[in-house]
C-alpha cells in the first residue's frame, strides 16, 4: 500500500464517528496530502528508510514472533552501510493509540537520540496518538530494560501471550515522551 493510502487510513481513523459529508471528505483529503510520512534526520550514523518495503515487514515478523500485515502497518527501517539493521513498526491503531514494535539485528548503537526523535515524532506528532504501546516477551529482559529506559511503563500482562512465554504490555503517553520535546511534568 502506498503512502497516500496509509495516510488516508490514518485520516479516516481520526474521523471515525463523523458522518462522511462532502466537507468531511474534503478535510480528509487535505489531511492525507498535507501529512506524508516524514523522513527525519537520523543523525548521520544510519539511514532512516520509510519506503515500506515488504522486506521491512518480514524482518519484524521473523524477529518478534508476529504476523503483521503490510496493509495495516507503517515501518521505519534503519540501514547502516547498506545493511538493514533495525525496523520500527507501527501497527494496530485506534483514534488515540498506536502499537509500536522494534526489531534489530545489531547490538551496535543504531538507536541514537536523533533516531529516537524521528521514531517518536511519527506516532505523537504525525499520527496524533495519545498513547504508544508495545508487547514484549517476559523473558526478553534486554528489550524490557530498553523500553523502560525509553520511558515506557509496564501496564499489564497476557499470560502465555507468546505461547511459551507471557506477554508484557508496555505503554507511553505523549506527555511521558521525552523524545518529542513536549513533556508536561
Amino acid at each position: 500500500m502506498d503512502l497516500i493510502h496509509r495516510n488516508l487510513r490514518a485520516a479516516l481513523g481520526s474521523r471515525l464517528g463523523q458522518e462522511l459529508t462532502p466537507q468531511v471528505c474534503a478535510g480528509i483529503e487535505v489531511d492525507v496530502m498535507a501529512n506524508p510520512l516524514p523522513v527525519p534526520d537520523a543523525g548521520g550514523l544510519a539511514c532512516l528508510d520509510v519506503s515500506q518495503e515488504p522486506a521491512h515487514l518480514e524482518f519484524v515478523n521473523q524477529r518478534v514472533d508476529a504476523c503483521y500485515a503490510q496493509h495495516s502497518s507503517v515501518t521505519m527501517a534503519v540501514h547502516r552501510g547498506g545493511e538493514l539493521v533495525a525496523v520500527v513498526l507501527f501497527g494496530e491503531a485506534t483514534r488515540h493509540t498506536l502499537e509500536m514494535a522494534v526489531a534489530a539485528d545489531t547490538k551496535g548503537r543504531w538507536m541514537t537520540p536523533h533516531m529516537l526523535r524521528a521514531v517518536f515524532a511519527y506516532p505523537f506528532k504525525q499520527y496524533g496518538a495519545k498513547v504508544v504501546y508495545g508487547r514484549v516477551r517476559r523473558s526478553n529482559e534486554a528489550a524490557i530494560r530498553m523500553d523502560l529506559g525509553l520511558g515506557f511503563e509496564v501496564t499489564g500482562c497476557i499470560p502465555e501471550g507468546f505461547g511459551d512465554d507471557d506477554c508484557l504490555l508496555l505503554a507511553m503517553t505523549r506527555q511521558q515522551c521525552r523524545w518529542i520535546g513536549e513533556r508536561h511534568d
